[in-house]
């Protein structure tokens, strides 16, 4: 899990922080053309924070999208049962052939798309085909995430005659 971008399309060239973007807390732009839009959260339940990151999405809906090199992506370091059940379905809609939800996963979803209910279908579909839930812990030093950044960092600062990449696509 992760960006879901596709590792070939994973070299970083930019990352921006608090842009002018629908989704505004960070961009990722990778130098083969894909971006990846981020909302950073500590934890993410289904309440007023899943709510209010669903309307960047409706906001993200109004630029172009593109689901084939876009993602809007909420990380957070902690997700609740009900969101890694959305994380999963969402995930799987990107498949070219897919089995059914869950009951738990379809609950999920139902709710996500009540909340894209101002947009029209097609905007809707094109928000769900780029909406990623990304759950990475790095609050603390000893979590893995904040290790795998750590050492990512390190790469990059020393640089050690080679580009360094940061490698933030599918694992």
């Amino acid at each position: 899990m992760g960006l879901e971008v596709p590792r070939a399309h994973a070299t970083v060239g930019a990352v921006i922080l608090e842009t002018d973007d629908a989704v505004d807390d960070i961009r990722i732009d990778f130098t083969s053309g894909w971006r990846a839009f981020l909302q950073a959260k500590r934890t993410l339940r289904h309440d007023a924070v899943l709510k209010k990151a669903v309307a960047q999405w409706i906001a993200a809906a109004r630029m172009p999208l593109d689901p084939r090199t876009d993602r809007l992506v909420i990380v957070a370091g902690d997700l609740s049962g009900p969101m890694r059940s959305l994380q999963r379905v969402l995930n799987r809609r990107r498949m070219p052939v897919s089995g059914a939800p869950t009951v738990e996963e379809g609950k999920q979803l139902s709710k996500v798309e009540a909340y894209l209910g101002g947009l029209s279908p097609q905007q809707r579909e094109l928000v769900l085909q780029c909406a990623v839930i990304w759950e990475l812990a790095v609050e603390e030093p000893h979590e893995t995430g904040a290790l795998q950044a750590i050492a990512c960092l390190r790469e990059f600062v020393a640089g050690k005659g080679r580009k360094a990449r940061i490698k933030l696509g599918r694992r």
